[in-house]
Protein backbone atom coordinates (compact mmCIF):
# COMPACT_ATOMS: atom_id res chain seq x y z
CA UNK A 1 0.00 0.00 0.00
CA UNK A 2 1.53 3.41 -0.92
CA UNK A 3 1.39 6.66 -2.31
CA UNK A 4 3.26 8.40 -5.20
CA UNK A 5 3.98 11.76 -6.01
CA UNK A 6 1.48 12.87 -8.76
CA UNK A 7 0.10 16.38 -10.65
CA UNK A 8 -2.45 16.68 -7.93
CA UNK A 9 -1.58 20.56 -6.34
CA UNK A 10 -3.32 22.80 -3.85
CA UNK A 11 -3.75 26.69 -4.17
CA UNK A 12 -0.43 27.18 -4.02
CA UNK A 13 0.56 24.75 -7.04
CA UNK A 14 2.36 22.39 -4.94
CA UNK A 15 2.74 19.32 -6.09
CA UNK A 16 1.14 16.92 -3.86
CA UNK A 17 1.43 13.59 -2.53
CA UNK A 18 -1.28 10.95 -3.35
CA UNK A 19 -1.67 8.42 -0.94
CA UNK A 20 -3.44 5.77 -1.24
CA UNK A 21 -5.70 3.90 1.57
CA UNK A 22 -7.85 1.03 1.61
CA UNK A 23 -11.47 2.91 2.47
CA UNK A 24 -14.24 0.89 4.36
CA UNK A 25 -15.88 0.05 1.02
CA UNK A 26 -13.14 -1.34 -0.94
CA UNK A 27 -12.22 -3.85 1.10
CA UNK A 28 -16.21 -4.81 1.54
CA UNK A 29 -16.20 -4.87 -2.30
CA UNK A 30 -13.11 -6.54 -2.94
CA UNK A 31 -14.74 -10.31 -1.60
CA UNK A 32 -12.18 -10.24 1.21
CA UNK A 33 -13.89 -11.95 4.25
CA UNK A 34 -14.37 -9.36 7.32
CA UNK A 35 -12.09 -8.88 10.41
CA UNK A 36 -13.50 -11.05 12.70
CA UNK A 37 -14.40 -13.69 10.25
CA UNK A 38 -10.61 -14.23 9.44
CA UNK A 39 -9.41 -14.24 12.79
CA UNK A 40 -12.26 -16.97 13.74
CA UNK A 41 -10.66 -19.08 10.86
CA UNK A 42 -7.28 -19.00 11.90
CA UNK A 43 -7.92 -19.65 15.43
CA UNK A 44 -7.37 -16.00 17.23
CA UNK A 45 -10.59 -16.33 18.46
CA UNK A 46 -13.46 -18.38 18.69
CA UNK A 47 -17.26 -17.84 17.62
CA UNK A 48 -18.26 -17.08 20.96
CA UNK A 49 -15.76 -14.45 21.27
CA UNK A 50 -16.48 -13.23 18.08
CA UNK A 51 -20.00 -13.09 19.04
CA UNK A 52 -19.60 -11.22 22.11
CA UNK A 53 -17.19 -8.75 20.55
CA UNK A 54 -19.61 -7.74 17.38
CA UNK A 55 -22.40 -6.97 19.64
CA UNK A 56 -19.89 -4.29 21.56
CA UNK A 57 -19.48 -3.21 18.46
CA UNK A 58 -22.98 -2.85 17.58
CA UNK A 59 -23.79 -1.07 20.92
CA UNK A 60 -20.40 1.26 21.19
CA UNK A 61 -19.51 1.63 17.41
CA UNK A 62 -16.08 0.91 18.60
CA UNK A 63 -13.85 -0.85 15.94
CA UNK A 64 -13.68 -4.68 16.44
CA UNK A 65 -10.00 -5.02 16.01
CA UNK A 66 -9.83 -2.66 19.63
CA UNK A 67 -13.11 -4.32 21.72
CA UNK A 68 -11.16 -8.01 20.43
CA UNK A 69 -7.50 -6.46 21.75
CA UNK A 70 -9.24 -5.26 25.25
CA UNK A 71 -10.90 -8.91 25.82
CA UNK A 72 -7.26 -10.15 25.34
CA UNK A 73 -6.62 -10.93 21.99
CA UNK A 74 -3.01 -10.98 20.64
CA UNK A 75 -2.39 -7.84 18.85
CA UNK A 76 -0.22 -9.70 16.38
CA UNK A 77 -3.07 -11.72 15.53
CA UNK A 78 -5.30 -8.67 15.03
CA UNK A 79 -2.65 -6.74 13.04
CA UNK A 80 -1.87 -10.05 11.03
CA UNK A 81 -5.63 -10.09 10.51
CA UNK A 82 -5.93 -6.64 9.12
CA UNK A 83 -3.00 -6.82 6.77
CA UNK A 84 -4.54 -10.20 4.66
CA UNK A 85 -8.29 -8.05 4.90
CA UNK A 86 -6.69 -4.93 3.43
CA UNK A 87 -3.58 -6.25 1.30
CA UNK A 88 -1.49 -4.89 3.40
CA UNK A 89 2.39 -5.75 4.47
CA UNK A 90 2.81 -6.30 8.64
CA UNK A 91 6.27 -5.28 10.15
CA UNK A 92 7.29 -6.20 13.60
CA UNK A 93 8.67 -3.19 14.88
CA UNK A 94 11.16 -5.63 16.62
CA UNK A 95 13.24 -5.96 13.74
CA UNK A 96 13.85 -2.41 12.99
CA UNK A 97 15.42 0.90 13.86
CA UNK A 98 13.96 4.13 12.65
CA UNK A 99 16.78 6.11 11.25
CA UNK A 100 17.18 9.91 11.64
CA UNK A 101 16.61 10.79 8.37
CA UNK A 102 13.01 9.51 8.05
CA UNK A 103 12.28 10.58 11.09
CA UNK A 104 13.00 14.13 10.12
CA UNK A 105 10.54 14.05 7.99
CA UNK A 106 7.49 13.72 9.97
CA UNK A 107 6.74 15.95 13.11
CA UNK A 108 6.48 14.66 16.12
CA UNK A 109 2.75 15.90 16.61
CA UNK A 110 1.45 14.16 13.26
CA UNK A 111 3.66 11.31 14.35
CA UNK A 112 1.89 11.34 18.04
CA UNK A 113 -2.24 11.98 16.67
CA UNK A 114 -1.66 9.78 14.38
CA UNK A 115 -0.10 6.95 15.54
CA UNK A 116 2.94 6.81 12.52
CA UNK A 117 6.86 6.14 12.60
CA UNK A 118 8.50 7.09 9.42
CA UNK A 119 11.42 4.11 9.73
CA UNK A 120 13.10 4.32 6.81
CA UNK A 121 14.09 6.62 3.73
CA UNK A 122 15.91 4.61 0.88
CA UNK A 123 16.07 6.52 -3.22
CA UNK A 124 13.24 9.07 -2.09
CA UNK A 125 10.83 6.38 -1.00
CA UNK A 126 9.77 6.69 2.78
CA UNK A 127 8.45 3.52 5.04
CA UNK A 128 5.94 4.38 7.53
CA UNK A 129 4.33 1.99 9.86
CA UNK A 130 1.09 2.40 11.28
CA UNK A 131 -1.52 1.21 12.98
CA UNK A 132 -4.76 2.10 11.59
CA UNK A 133 -5.12 1.41 7.82
CA UNK A 134 -8.96 3.16 7.68
CA UNK A 135 -7.18 6.49 9.35
CA UNK A 136 -8.44 8.51 5.72
CA UNK A 137 -7.48 11.88 7.56
CA UNK A 138 -3.95 10.79 7.83
CA UNK A 139 -3.84 11.46 3.80
CA UNK A 140 -3.98 15.12 3.73
CA UNK A 141 -0.71 14.67 6.66
CA UNK A 142 0.82 12.79 4.28
CA UNK A 143 0.47 14.64 0.50
CA UNK A 144 2.98 17.33 1.60
CA UNK A 145 5.94 14.77 2.17
CA UNK A 146 9.52 16.24 0.32
CA UNK A 147 9.55 12.35 -1.06
CA UNK A 148 8.73 10.48 -4.43
CA UNK A 149 6.56 7.78 -2.77
CA UNK A 150 5.48 6.28 0.56
CA UNK A 151 5.32 2.78 1.60
CA UNK A 152 2.42 2.27 4.44
CA UNK A 153 3.36 -0.61 6.72
CA UNK A 154 0.65 -2.42 9.44
CA UNK A 155 2.14 -2.39 12.87
CA UNK A 156 0.80 -3.44 16.33
CA UNK A 157 -0.64 -0.64 18.01
CA UNK A 158 0.66 -0.26 21.52
CA UNK A 159 4.71 -1.32 20.44
CA UNK A 160 4.11 1.29 17.83
CA UNK A 161 2.69 3.73 20.35
CA UNK A 162 5.66 3.03 22.67
CA UNK A 163 8.51 3.11 19.96
CA UNK A 164 7.08 6.62 18.81
CA UNK A 165 7.45 8.22 22.46
CA UNK A 166 11.27 6.32 22.39
CA UNK A 167 11.97 7.93 18.63
CA UNK A 168 10.47 11.77 19.20
CA UNK A 169 11.71 12.33 22.30
CA UNK A 170 10.34 15.94 23.93
CA UNK A 171 13.64 16.58 25.13
CA UNK A 172 14.86 17.44 21.26
CA UNK A 173 12.83 20.14 21.57
CA UNK A 174 14.37 21.61 25.14
CA UNK A 175 17.31 22.94 23.38
CA UNK A 176 15.19 25.47 20.99
CA UNK A 177 12.89 26.41 24.07
CA UNK A 178 16.11 27.54 26.17
CA UNK A 179 17.75 29.50 23.29
CA UNK A 180 14.16 31.51 22.59
CA UNK A 181 14.22 31.98 26.02
CA UNK A 182 17.64 33.41 26.57
CA UNK A 183 16.86 35.78 23.34
CA UNK A 184 13.74 37.16 24.27
CA UNK A 185 15.27 38.52 27.92
CA UNK A 186 12.40 37.69 29.89
CA UNK A 187 14.67 38.50 33.21
CA UNK A 188 12.15 40.01 35.56
CA UNK A 189 12.34 40.58 39.70
CA UNK A 190 9.24 38.97 41.26
CA UNK A 191 7.88 41.13 43.83
CA UNK A 192 4.90 39.20 45.00
CA UNK A 193 4.50 35.86 45.65
CA UNK A 194 1.81 34.91 43.63
CA UNK A 195 2.57 35.43 40.02
CA UNK A 196 0.55 34.37 36.93
CA UNK A 197 2.33 31.65 34.84
CA UNK A 198 2.19 31.64 30.38
CA UNK A 199 1.82 28.44 29.66
CA UNK A 200 2.74 29.41 26.39
CA UNK A 201 6.67 30.87 27.81
CA UNK A 202 9.09 29.11 26.23
CA UNK A 203 10.41 28.34 30.03
CA UNK A 204 6.96 26.60 30.85
CA UNK A 205 7.22 24.78 27.95
CA UNK A 206 10.61 23.35 28.84
CA UNK A 207 9.36 22.28 31.87
CA UNK A 208 6.33 20.68 30.57
CA UNK A 209 8.52 18.50 27.90
CA UNK A 210 11.17 17.71 30.91
CA UNK A 211 8.32 16.32 32.98
CA UNK A 212 6.41 14.76 29.57
CA UNK A 213 9.35 12.85 28.79
CA UNK A 214 9.97 11.93 32.25
CA UNK A 215 6.58 10.23 32.96
CA UNK A 216 6.84 8.12 29.52
CA UNK A 217 10.28 6.95 30.33
CA UNK A 218 9.02 6.52 33.88
CA UNK A 219 11.49 8.25 35.34
CA UNK A 220 12.08 8.60 39.43
CA UNK A 221 14.35 11.44 39.53
CA UNK A 222 15.02 14.05 37.07
CA UNK A 223 18.20 16.28 37.49
CA UNK A 224 18.48 19.65 35.47
CA UNK A 225 21.95 21.39 35.25
CA UNK A 226 22.41 24.73 33.98
CA UNK A 227 26.17 25.40 32.05
CA UNK A 228 27.47 28.28 30.53
CA UNK A 229 26.36 27.62 27.21
CA UNK A 230 23.15 24.82 27.57
CA UNK A 231 21.15 22.54 29.41
CA UNK A 232 22.12 19.15 30.52
CA UNK A 233 19.28 17.37 31.90
CA UNK A 234 19.32 13.33 33.40
CA UNK A 235 16.60 10.84 33.81
CA UNK A 236 17.01 8.02 36.73
CA UNK A 237 15.17 5.06 35.44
Amino acid sequence: MFGKRSRNEDGSGQTLLAVVMPPLNDVAASGKPPLGEILRRSGAVSSMQLDDALTVQDRDGRPLGEILAASGVPSSAITAALGEQTDMHTIDLRTVEAVPDALALVPASIARRRNVLPIALRDGVLDIAISDPFDTALVSDLARLPVERVNLLLADKQPLSDLINLRYSDLDAVGGLVNAYAEAGSFVEVQKRRIEVDETAPVAQVLNKIVGQALRDRASDVHIEPLDVRLRVRFRI
